[in-house]
């Protein structure tokens, strides 16, 4: 039978296993399956359990102190396990005694996540803590999903550890689509990649050198900033250096790479030096050779490390060029003499000063026109003078050799000629044919203070045949006239030089009606003191005749 409660007994007639008793009214007990006791083990079951929102279990506290409270003993383990299941550990909530700890996490797949004010604000999973964000795309050990701010105290600092071995610490930036910047720590190096696998921004502290998209190269003496082919150092000496291809070890400068030739730029006090050399083979020492140098006197040497004016130019075939694709001017220099001109190695038009031979030449269209020899003389159109003048000129077929030409109104002379002899007779011009055969010349007579127009008389240059005969016919045959000139004011006594050229031909030169080639009149010219020998015959005849009329 059963004992009724009022009496001391349970008022059951028969109990749920394992099931806890409990006060289902004011007046009545009663077991269930939502809570149970085996004898070892303590069980809250949903079904049949004081349930709560969502049919979770729960605890109602009513007091500011309520709650669970659960207490081990000294030393032991104390745990609230989550299973599913039945068997399948999900979660655990408790303490680790023997190494100190307070343990909260999912096992499995299960991840723990933790809340405030509703939503979701941290998440731990097997590979990373998750904050602000529930995306590790690449799976970092912390991911935050905002802005990180730390604010160290007051002379303290933030400090980043990595392990003893292996190659440092890489503090890494990185978007969702992979792309990689980061900032490196190792070695005693800090390292900017832009990108990975490109390094942007390499500081070696041990060296105090840094690299900009590149490793720096052994560098020592100098302090460099590296690029991935040139370079901005300083410290060996007081000067600045700008290089390419090439970094400094103390006094040797060495190959970054092979097959590059290197150049070199130096600021040092006052002056700027220019080095180049020849490619060779990475970390091999450099032969450089100055280039060009700006002095401090701001003397300019391309060729030279000891410029002796603005402009000092040494060394090379064509020392200089200067010009445009079109039209270049050269300045040569070599072992005999130096050139100035349009074309290289005495080409073209040009100047070219022979220190061997102490001249100076000109040329055009690569042909030599004139010179200037080392005694003063002035030849044209040859390479010695064809006389001992001062002023030698060869002509050319159907060229002159020389012409002068006034513009002006008012001419003084044309050409003067001035002998500045107080003594003697002066020659002004001489005239010459064949092997410089004399024919004649102006000459000053001082005794007769007179200038002499003279052709060449000497009985030497003459074959005699005998007295001249016949002067009276030859005379009455040569018909003068009084004319003008054209272009001339005044009329005088005059001969026709085609007239004169049928009685007297040696006193006529050219042909009657010659033309030039351009179509203008090719005048006949007359030289009439050829008519000087003629007429001193016939007044001697005369003379004969008058004396034998006069006996």
């Amino acid at each position: 039978g059963t004992l009724a409660t009022t009496n001391g007994g349970t008022g059951l007639t028969s109990f749920t296993a394992n099931g806890v008793v409990y006060a289902s009214s004011s007046s009545a007990l009663a077991t269930g399956s939502a809570l149970t006791f085996d004898g070892s083990v303590f069980k809250v079951a949903k079904a049949g359990g004081v349930v709560g929102p969502s049919n979770l279990v729960y605890v109602d506290v009513t007091s500011s102190f309520g709650g669970i409270s659960v207490n081990s003993v000294s030393g032991q383990n104390c745990f609230f396990e989550l299973y599913q299941g039945g068997t399948t550990k999900v979660g655990e909530f408790g303490i680790d005694a023997a190494n100190s700890l307070v343990n909260i996490g999912g096992f499995g797949s299960y991840n723990t996540r933790f809340y405030a004010t509703g939503s979701e604000q941290m998440r731990l999973t097997s590979t990373g803590l998750l904050v602000g964000t529930t995306s590790n795309p690449q799976n970092s050990k912390l991911m935050v999903g905002g802005t990180v701010q730390v604010k160290p105290a007051t002379n303290n600092s933030l400090e980043i550890f990595g392990p003893n071995s292996g190659t440092g610490i890489r503090l890494f930036a990185r978007n969702d689509a992979g792309t990689l910047n980061r900032l490196e720590l190792q070695g005693g190096q800090v390292i900017f990649p832009l990108t990975s696998g490109a390094d942007g921004l390499y500081f070696d502290a041990s060296s105090g050198n840094l690299g900009l998209g590149v490793t720096p190269s052994a560098w020592a003496g100098d302090k460099a900033v590296q690029l991935p082919w040139g370079s901005i150092s300083s410290g060996y000496q007081y000067s600045v250096n700008v290089s390419s291809v090439a970094y400094r070890d103390n006094a040797t400068w060495r190959y970054q790479t092979t097959g590059q030739a290197p150049a070199w730029y130096e600021q040092e006090g006052s002056a700027h030096r220019w080095y180049t050399a020849p490619s060779g083979t990475a970390g091999n020492a450099i032969t450089f050779t100055q280039a060009m140098t700006l002095d401090a006197s701001g003397n300019l040497g391309v060729g030279t490390t000891s410029p002796g004016a603005k402009l000092h130019i040494e060394g090379g075939t064509e020392n200089a060029i200067i010009g445009s694709s079109q039209r270049k001017l050269y300045f040569r220099a070599d072992s005999v003499g130096v050139m100035l001109g349009t074309g290289a190695a005495q080409t073209g038009n040009s100047v070219y000063f022979n220190q061997t031979s102490n001249l100076l030449y000109f040329q055009t269209a690569s042909t030599e026109r004139a010179r200037i020899t080392s005694g003063g003389q002035f030849v044209v159109n040859n390479t010695t003078a064809i006389v001992d003048a001062t002023l030698s000129s060869l002509a050319q077929s159907n060229v002159s050799a020389a012409a002068f030409k006034s513009d002006a109104s008012t001419v003084y002379a044309i050409v003067n000629i001035w002998g500045n002899e107080s003594s003697g007779n002066q020659i002004f011009a001489r005239f010459a044919t064949d092997s410089n055969s004399e024919r004649g010349s102006i000459t000053y007579n001082r005794t007769g203070g007179l200038v002499a127009y003279n052709t060449t008389s000497d009985y030497r240059a003459k074959d005699i045949i005998g007295p001249v005969t016949d002067t009276g016919a030859t005379i009455d045959a040569l018909k003068v006239y009084e004319g003008k000139m054209k272009g001339a004011t005044k009329s005088r006594p005059m001969l026709v030089a085609h007239e004169a050229q049928e009685v007297t031909p040696y006193a006529v030169t050219g042909e009657k009606d010659a033309v030039n080639d351009d179509g203008t009149p090719k005048y006949q010219q007359m030289d009439v003191s050829s008519f000087v020998p003629l007429l001193i015959a016939e007044i001697q005849s005369l003379r004969q005749r008058v004396s034998q009329l006069e006996g």
